[in-house]
């Protein structure tokens, strides 16, 4: 396995299963180049797999490598607590390697998924060293500005044994360029949301090639430091209602442009 190949370009599920089934856009991704997929455990996910269970992350196309916990509660499925449990029990159950999660946003909105996260010494001991689990960086907005701050997530990190998942977007409204973040981050940071946006408040999700973030710096850092060689690079974008040919010509114009990186 080359470098390359250690540092995976996944697609994130997003919105598109509202309109495609997993298998789909599993062939989709597969088409441009895309190694495996992040599923985002939505409304509709939690549907599919009340009908099918484990065998909905089992495809035929590419592999399931993460799973995005719900930050929104799907009744069926309880409370953001039991949320994020229910899906790293799925991902040990299925061999699925990462867990991303939404860190709760303060704890007058989110009080009693504020006190269990608070509670939560170790969350490698939640994985079983089968499932890693990682934190994502949030946005800056009045709900988050006191209590996700980019220090935070740090020493969340470093206190409770996760990892981090650095979003572009999210954390180019902290007035961090994601370069910047990679380096304050470390070692820290398992994935990256590899997006991008026209404005560093607005949280777009645009393509990695196109917008105003410096996503080049990022790849040609990544690139020469060996040490960031397990990185997943998921690709978070929102496609709108695009059709399916406009679908896999983003995909391969943003692989195209992080493997020119890579080479």
């Amino acid at each position: 396995m080359d470098l390359l190949d250690m540092r995976r370009i996944l697609l994130s599920t997003g919105n598109l299963v509202y309109r495609f089934e997993l298998e789909e856009i599993a062939e989709m991704a597969g088409n441009a180049g895309v190694y495996g997929l992040e599923v985002v455990i939505n409304k509709r996910i939690v549907e599919m797999y009340e009908k099918t269970k484990q065998g909905l992350f089992n495809l035929k196309t590419l592999p399931v490598v993460s799973l995005h916990a719900p930050y929104h509660i799907i009744h069926s499925w309880g409370t953001l607590k039991y949320e994020l449990l229910r899906t790293i029990e799925i991902a040990k159950k299925g061999g699925i390697e990462l867990v991303v999660f939404h860190p709760p946003l303060n704890p007058l909105l989110q009080p009693s998924f504020w006190k269990f996260f608070k509670s939560v010494e170790d969350f490698k001991k939640l994985g079983e060293e089968k499932v890693a689990v990682s934190i994502e960086t949030l946005p800056r907005s009045m709900m988050t500005k006191f209590s996700c701050t980019p220090q935070s997530i740090y020493k969340w990190a470093v206190e409770k044994n996760l990892a981090v998942t650095l979003d572009c977007t999210h954390i180019a409204s902290w007035g961090l360029n994601p370069l910047e973040a990679l380096q304050y981050f470390g070692s820290l940071v398992r994935s990256i949301h590899l997006n991008n946006t026209h404005d560093c408040h607005i949280d777009s999700h645009l393509p990695p090639n196109d917008g105003c973030l410096d996503i080049s710096s990022l790849l040609s850092y990544i690139n020469e430091h060996n040490f960031y060689s397990n990185l997943d690079l998921v690709l978070e974008i929102n496609f709108h209602l695009k059709n399916r040919n406009e679908i896999g010509k983003i995909i391969r114009d943003a692989v195209e442009f992080v493997e020119l990186h890579f080479n």
